[in-house]
């Protein structure tokens, strides 16, 4: 029973880790604003975004407004940036979704998809949106997960740490599975 307790402990104390992760992702966003946060119908909205054929090599700036502005101030590729940028990009897919359903297409055709992506890169195109900005590793996918889940990892982190301490520490009761 022991090494059920261990078990236990041992991925719940993941699952705290990883929640920490998400508020210290949340946190370094805020940047004296408000914390980030990702609602989970916007996960599914990042992760179709990073799906869109963009350019491999990165165009011509060919705008100049808000975004163009975010797009210019990112320092480098970090996930925090990409955020801030994906975020203009998903409301503008979102924008795009409701517009093409407002002029009655079918959300659950087959080619709507391809519809709202094209439409999508017809408007991004003067930004000079690549590939490298939108694309998300396997380590942003569990940071963003993180990030959005947060509040309920770390309950449950401490919950199942509890929970296998408990069953570690009740070494001399013999149970029915020993």
């Amino acid at each position: 029973m022991k090494k059920v307790g261990f078990a236990i402990i041992f991925i719940c104390a993941v699952i705290t880790a990883l929640a920490v992760i998400g508020i210290n992702l949340s946190i370094t966003g805020a940047k004296g604003g408000t914390p980030i946060t990702i609602q989970p119908y916007q996960l599914d909205e990042y992760y179709a975004i990073e799906k869109i054929a963009f350019p491999d090599e990165r165009g011509e700036l060919k705008k100049n407004d808000t975004f163009a502005k975010k797009i210019k101030k990112m320092e480098g590729t970090a996930l925090i940036d990409r955020i801030r940028v994906m975020d203009e990009i998903r409301d503008r897919y979102e924008k795009k979704r409701g517009k093409l359903i407002k002029d009655g297409f079918d959300q659950d055709a087959p080619d709507f998809a391809q519809q709202v992506e094209t439409a999508l890169l017809e408007e991004l195109q003067p930004y000079g949106i690549d590939k490298a900005l939108v694309s998300l590793s396997t380590w942003d996918k569990i940071c963003m997960f993180s990030l959005t889940y947060r509040s309920l990892m770390l309950i449950f982190g401490f919950l199942g740490i509890g929970l296998g301490l408990a069953i570690v520490t009740s070494g001399n009761v013999k149970s029915d599975l020993d």
